[in-house]
């Protein structure tokens, strides 16, 4: 487990989890298809193994549910208001959606959504349209600015999604007083940090006998 007293991300052996989803990018008012591919390090910070699980079935879902078939598209695409009228799930940039930004949004996304509880060593993303060079992101990597404020901040009154703890991959203001925060919460989902615990329910192989 990580304690405060040791955060150097070069002495650490860190856990390693890969995924992978498929996404439709929006690049030049021309549409594609693509596939991802991503490799995430972390580490516990708590001793709490339900605090740990819900936090890593958070990153799950990001991945599993809010990217998997995604339009991924930035807040200057002429098409945006037709993306937005359609029930897809959505991924607004703060600029032309290439990997080495979404790798950036996606790290941010998830430190805002897990690191309380889980410390995020390296994010590395590749895609198919990337010509699978891999991007990896840390807390030192080079900051775009552009991913540090988002360029529609004074319209939504607040932080970016990348910035919140909340499922939301879009920023969108509903009313006056509203903004997207998601379709679902942590808690309707079952991975806050007060949800009940879940009952061990392992998989059974069967291997066989000679």
């Amino acid at each position: 487990m990580l304690n405060d007293d040791n955060t150097n991300d070069g002495i650490l052996n860190f856990y390693s989890w890969d995924t992978d989803f498929e996404s439709t990018l929006v690049l030049d008012e021309c549409v594609y298809p693509n596939s991802y591919n991503v490799r995430l390090s972390f580490l516990p910070r708590t001793s709490e193994v339900q605090l740990q699980n819900n936090s890593f079935d958070r990153i799950k879902y990001l991945f599993s549910t809010l990217c998997q078939n995604a339009v991924i598209t930035h807040h200057q695409d002429p098409l945006q208001t037709v993306w937005f009228k359609m029930p897809v799930n959505k991924i607004l940039l703060p600029g032309p959606p290439y990997d080495q930004l979404f790798a950036r949004c996606l790290f941010k996304k998830i430190t805002a959504i897990s690191g309380k509880y889980l410390h995020i060593g390296q994010l590395t993303l590749d895609s198919h349209l990337g010509d699978n060079i891999q991007y990896t992101v840390d807390n030192d990597s080079y900051e775009d600015k552009s991913v540090g404020e988002a360029p529609w901040k004074d319209s939504i009154g607040g932080e970016a999604w990348w910035d919140r703890n909340d499922t939301a991959t879009f920023d969108q203001r509903l009313d006056a007083k509203t903004i997207w925060v998601g379709a679902k919460s942590w808690r309707d989902l079952g991975y806050g940090s007060d949800a009940p615990k879940k009952p061990f329910n392992p998989t059974i192989i069967n291997g066989g006998k000679n």
